[in-house]
This record gives C-alpha cells, sequence and structure tokens, in this order.
C-alpha cells in the first residue's frame, strides 16, 4: 500500500476492498490507515459467499490468460480475455454460464454495500 500511496497522483482517493480477515483490521493496519485519509479501507461481508465464485472465476481467468502477459494496450487486454472467454466456452465441457439474472445479482450487490458500510460506521 506504502507503493501505492507514493505513487498514485495525489488527488484521487484510493479505496482497498479486502475480505473480512482478522489480518487486515490490526492496530497497525488502523493506524497505517489513520495516517493516510484518501485512502479508505472497505472489508467484504462475511456473508457475501456468493462472491468466492465470482473470485474462483476471476482467479481462473488471471491464471489461464493474463499471468505474466504484456499487454501493450487496453484493447490487447481486451482481445486477450475475449480469447479467453471464447476458449473457455467452447473447448470446456462445463461452460461457466451465469444464472441469475441481473436484478437478483445486484439486489445482493447492494445488500453487501449495506453490510459493507455497517461494517464502517
Amino acid at each position: 500500500m506504502r507503493q501505492v500511496e507514493l505513487n498514485a497522483p495525489k488527488e484521487l482517493d484510493l479505496y482497498l476492498i479486502l475480505d473480512n480477515r482478522s489480518t487486515h483490521k490490526t492496530e497497525d493496519v488502523t493506524k497505517w490507515f489513520a495516517k493516510h485519509p484518501r485512502t479508505k479501507l472497505h472489508l467484504t461481508p462475511t456473508s457475501a459467499l456468493w462472491l468466492n465464485a465470482v473470485k474462483n472465476w476471476f482467479s481462473k481467468l488471471e491464471r489461464q490468460a493474463l499471468y505474466r502477459g504484456v499487454f501493450c494496450s487496453v484493447n490487447d487486454l481486451k482481445d486477450a480475455i475475449h480469447r479467453f472467454l471464447k476458449t473457455h466456452n467452447e473447448k470446456l465441457v462445463n461452460p461457466f454460464i451465469w444464472t441469475k439474472k441481473a436484478s437478483t445479482i445486484l439486489d445482493s450487490v447492494q445488500r453487501a454495500k449495506d453490510a459493507l458500510i455497517e461494517t464502517i460506521y
């Protein structure tokens, strides 16, 4: 975080979203964030188990398509992600399919955000 804080443009607020592990709540961590008010820590609610599936999917994307990749532009990165998606959905026996309606997911996200706000205040 020190490197991010030092290198990010000073006019930007920084938002860090982490899981709800106790290591993120230690006295040293709390003091560091108190001394760096533009860096805001948000911990995911422990009840957000649905995020595990999302986390696993992005982990797979990172391991299989992005790790050690060199992308000279945003379009290069997008192309790599699209290639991964195409291969993943065409070649695998069980392609990943989102099964919930967007409104259901957004409602769940709102509940998670509300719970997150409660943990901050």
